[in-house]
C-alpha cells in the first residue's frame, strides 16, 4: 500500500511539473510574474509550455527557466526586461523584444520565428547547442545598435522572403551556421563575425555589407548570391565565391573592401560606370584570385583612352581569368566594346570603341521623341508602348556623368522639368528588362 501509494504521488508531482500555461491577462498589471495573469494561477518555469495568445504586450521583468515550450500567437508581443530562457522550443508567430540590458537565452531547442513576425535585440541573444532559427516569409530577426547575439555552434537558417539585419554584434562560433537564402544585411556599425563555423549565400541570396563580416581561419565562407555593399569583409579561412560581387548595391556606385582574401571562382564582377572617376571598385588588402565573367552597365560611352579600375590588390593577383572584351549595349543601334586588362595589381576595363548597326538592322520605330529640343522649361518625352514594362525607368545625365534625375515611368508620354537644370547638353536614358535607348537634351536660357 505504501508504494502504491508513492507511485501516485510520484505520477501526480509529474503532472505538476510539466504544467501546461496560457496567458489570460487578469491580472491587475501585464507581468509575466504576475500569477493572476496565467489560467494555471501560477508563474510558468522551466517544465512549463506557455501559449501566449495575442493578449497585447507583455513584460517579462524578471526570470529563469520561464518555460521548456513558448509560443506567442499573431497580436501579441513579448518585451523582455530582465531574462528569458526556453529549454526547448519558442514559436514566435508577433513580435518578441529584448531591450537593453535583457538576455534571451535557449540552450537546448528551436526558435522559429514565423511568417510576419519580429525577433528584435537590444541586448544579448545567447543560442547555444544544437539551436536553429528559422525565419519565415517577411519575417525579421533584428540586432540593434549596442546589442549582441552569440551563435555558439547552432544553425541560423534565413528563409526566402525573410531578413537579418544586423547593425550591432553577432559572433557566430563554434561551428555554428548561418544558411542565408533570403537577405542579410550589416549596416555601418554592424559585426558579424564567424569562427569556425559556415555562412552561405545562397543561389539568389544577397548579402549587403555596409559595416563588416569576419570569418577567420578556421571559418568557410561560400557565396553563390550576390555580396552588395560599401563594408569590409576580412576573410582568412576558406572562401568559395561563385556568385555575384556588386560593390554599392545594382545602380549605386560602390567601393567595397576585402581583406586578407578575395577569391571569384567562375563568378560575376557587376559594374557600374558613370564615368573614369566615377565607377564601381573592389579594394583588396592581400591576395586575389579573379576569374569568371563582368557585367557592366554604362551610363556614359566614353572614349579611347578611358579606362576604370575595377579590382586593386595590395599583393599581386594570381589569377585573372575573364573574357577578353565585355560587350555593352547602350542602345538597339550602338554597343559598346570594353577591354579586360590583367594586370599585377589591378583589374580594368578600357574603352575599346563602339559598334553601330547598319540602319536596316535597326528598328527606326524603338526611338525617343523630345519635344521641344532645345528645352528651356519642360519637355514632352515618348517614348514606344513596346518599350514599356514594369522596369521602364527614366534617367537624365549631365556630361560629367553626374545623375540628375531618375524615375519610373508607366505612360509612353511623360513630362520632363528642366527649370532647376543648368544650362548644357545631358544624356536621356530610358531602360527597362530588356535594354536601353538614349537621346541628347540641350538645355537653354529662357
Amino acid at each position: 500500500m505504501k508504494t502504491l501509494t508513492q507511485f501516485l504521488f510520484f505520477i501526480i508531482c509529474l503532472t505538476c511539473y510539466a504544467q501546461s500555461h496560457t496567458w489570460t491577462g487578469n491580472g491587475t498589471n501585464n507581468l509575466w510574474s504576475n500569477p493572476e495573469n496565467w489560467d494555471a494561477l501560477t508563474v510558468p518555469d522551466g517544465s512549463s509550455t506557455v501559449l501566449i495568445n495575442g493578449a497585447g504586450e507583455i513584460v517579462l521583468a524578471l526570470g529563469a527557466n520561464n518555460g521548456a515550450t513558448i509560443v506567442i500567437e499573431q497580436g501579441a508581443k513579448l518585451v523582455v526586461e530582465g531574462s528569458l530562457t526556453t529549454q526547448e522550443t519558442t514559436v514566435n508567430a508577433a513580435e518578441i523584444e529584448i531591450l537593453l540590458g535583457a538576455t534571451y537565452s535557449n540552450p537546448g531547442g528551436t526558435i522559429t520565428i514565423q511568417e510576419n513576425a519580429k525577433l528584435v535585440v537590444e541586448g544579448l541573444l545567447d543560442i547555444p547547442g544544437t539551436n536553429t532559427v528559422v525565419t519565415g516569409s517577411d519575417s525579421e530577426l533584428t540586432i540593434d545598435i549596442d546589442a549582441s547575439a552569440n551563435n555558439n555552434g547552432a544553425t541560423i537558417v534565413i528563409e526566402q522572403g525573410a531578413k537579418l539585419v544586423v547593425d550591432g554584434t553577432f559572433n557566430s562560433s563554434n561551428g555554428g551556421n548561418i544558411n542565408n537564402s533570403s537577405t542579410v544585411e550589416i549596416g555601418v556599425n554592424g559585426l558579424l563575425s564567424n569562427e569556425g563555423g559556415t555562412i552561405t549565400i545562397q543561389n539568389g541570396a544577397k548579402l549587403v555589407v555596409e559595416g563588416e563580416l569576419t570569418s577567420d581561419s578556421s571559418g568557410t565562407f561560400d557565396n553563390f548570391g550576390t555580396i552588395e555593399g560599401n563594408g569590409i569583409l576580412d576573410i582568412t579561412g576558406t572562401f568559395n565565391n561563385e556568385g555575384a560581387i556588386s560593390p554599392g548595391g545594382e545602380g549605386i556606385i560602390g567601393t567595397i573592401h576585402f581583406l586578407n582574401n578575395f577569391s571569384l571562382n567562375n563568378g560575376i564582377l557587376v559594374t557600374d560606370i558613370l564615368n573614369v572617376s566615377e565607377h564601381d571598385s573592389i579594394e583588396v588588402l592581400g591576395t586575389a584570385y579573379l576569374e569568371g565573367d563582368v557585367e557592366v552597365s554604362l551610363y556614359l560611352p566614353g572614349g579611347f583612352g578611358d579606362d576604370y579600375t575595377i579590382v586593386s590588390a595590395s599583393n599581386p593577383i594570381l589569377t585573372c581569368n575573364f573574357p577578353a572584351e565585355i560587350y555593352y549595349q547602350i542602345d538597339p543601334q550602338e554597343t559598346i566594346i570594353l577591354e579586360t586588362i590583367c594586370e599585377d595589381n589591378a583589374f580594368k576595363l578600357a574603352y575599346g570603341g563602339i559598334i553601330f548597326l547598319d540602319v536596316d538592322q535597326y528598328d527606326l520605330e524603338q526611338k525617343i521623341a523630345v519635344a521641344p529640343n532645345p528645352v528651356t522649361q519642360t519637355s514632352t518625352i515618348t517614348i514606344p508602348s513596346t518599350f514599356l514594362d514594369s522596369a521602364t525607368t527614366l534617367s537624365l545625365f549631365a556630361t560629367t556623368g553626374q545623375l540628375v534625375v531618375r524615375k519610373f515611368i508607366a505612360s509612353p508620354s511623360v513630362n520632363l522639368d528642366t527649370t532647376t537644370l543648368s544650362d548644357g547638353v545631358y544624356l536621356l536614358r530610358i531602360e527597362n528588362n530588356n535594354g536601353f535607348l538614349t537621346e541628347k537634351i540641350i538645355k537653354q536660357a529662357q
